[in-house]
């Protein structure tokens, strides 16, 4: 008797570990957020509302440059977050109850040619804003973290700057132009490019000396910190089946040791006809990555710990530009002939493996599986 509980116990495992090995990824369906907007080239997931940068081509522009307003989402109303017009805005970050960006300075106006830029605190309640800093050298980045800022500037230096702007440290001071920045605690990480397909990645905790990540990378960018794991991905273009592709490396730095986590061909300059492959982001163990290789784009999600991928969604009607997520939902920020689009998707990846309703989908049928099975053999 004991060897026919043990038996039926062996069924139900192996039908469940079956069934969920083999059972496909549902698809999702997104729920559009705005259509016809202007053009977006940001935007952050704040609690239960989505703050961008929209420039409308219609404003009364006093400069040659883009003049934005800085827009707010909850649920499927848009509104402006800004009651003033932003020459340029990048960089938009949040902490509380405000919002932290970059625009051109005002030295800028009427210029044709300046590299300067002002760092904006601008409250989410009503739209006030101030400058904290102003005239940093161009092509800055600025990541929030610990109630700070850090800042890098295009001549080579990193600073930590209070979020009211009034303390400023310099953290660093190099020859070369930094790429892009990303700090978690009182760490602080980046990318320099020492020369053209020669760049590397370092990162300083307080005032320690500064230490070399990764170095002799050909094309890295998107540098950040999800579970307190550095990420990155590196471009590299080479020769493949008689023609030029380009390749994409998705990889990270923890407990001291750099690992490729994946790696996909992103597109051939030579021939459309080539794999193509669009934005993607990061989310713990998770990739969503946006294929491009049809008509439609496909949105891949990728299970990092057994290479998995899925199919999650195909988006018919725009071409995407970039992703966005908080911890329920994946925002998808596209265009089309009428504009830009903003389209929001649920998680479906809130456990480390499977999602609660794959796995309760298992159970049920692997159970109905076991009452067929045991009528079929009598145990």
């Amino acid at each position: 008797m004991s060897g026919l509980k043990m038996n039926k116990k062996r069924t139900v495992f192996f039908i469940l570990s079956f069934m969920i090995s083999t059972y496909s990824f549902p698809t999702i369906y997104g729920e559009m957020i705005g259509e016809d907007l202007g053009r977006i080239n940001d935007l952050i997931v704040s609690n239960s509302a989505i703050y961008f940068f929209e420039y409308q081509p219609n404003n009364d522009s006093s400069t040659w440059n883009y003049d934005t307003y800085i827009m707010k989402s909850e649920g499927k109303d848009i509104n402006q977050a800004s009651k003033s017009l932003f020459i340029y805005p990048t960089e938009l970050n949040d902490f509380e109850n405000d919002l932290y960006f970059a625009t051109l300075s005002d030295q800028c106006l009427g210029i044709t040619i300046c590299d300067y830029q002002d760092i904006i605190k601008m409250s989410k309640t009503d739209g006030s804003f101030e400058k904290i800093v102003m005239d940093l050298k161009s092509a800055i980045h600025i990541s929030l973290n610990d109630k700070k800022l850090f800042v890098s500037e295009s001549n080579g230096k990193i600073w930590e700057i209070s979020l009211d702007g009034h303390e400023k440290k310099l953290l660093y001071s190099g020859n070369n132009i930094i790429m892009d920045i990303t700090a978690h605690g009182n760490s602080a990480y980046w990318i320099e490019e020492i020369e053209d397909q020669n760049n590397r990645i370092l990162g300083i905790t307080n005032e320690e000396e500064p230490r070399i990540i990764d170095a002799n990378l050909k094309i890295p960018y998107d540098l950040r910190v999800e579970d307190g794991i550095l990420h990155w991905n590196e471009i590299s273009i080479m020769p493949t089946r008689g023609t030029i592709a380009e390749f994409t490396e998705l990889k990270t730095f923890f407990n001291n040791s750099v690992e490729t986590k994946s790696e996909f061909e992103n597109t051939s300059p030579l021939s459309k006809d080539r794999v193509s492959y669009g934005p993607y982001r990061v989310y713990g163990d998770f990739l969503f990555l946006v294929n491009n290789t049809q008509n439609n784009s496909i949105i891949h999600l990728l299970n990092f710990s057994n290479n998995t991928k899925y199919n999650i969604s195909t988006v018919t009607d725009y071409d995407i530009k970039f992703l966005r997520n908080d911890m329920s939902n994946l925002y998808v920020v596209g265009v089309n002939d009428s504009g830009f689009i903003i389209e929001k998707f649920p998680l479906l990846v809130n456990v480390p493996e499977f999602p609660m309703v794959m796995i309760f989908s298992a159970i049920i049928m692997g159970l109905s599986l076991t009452v067929v099975s045991r009528k079929f053999f009598h145990y």
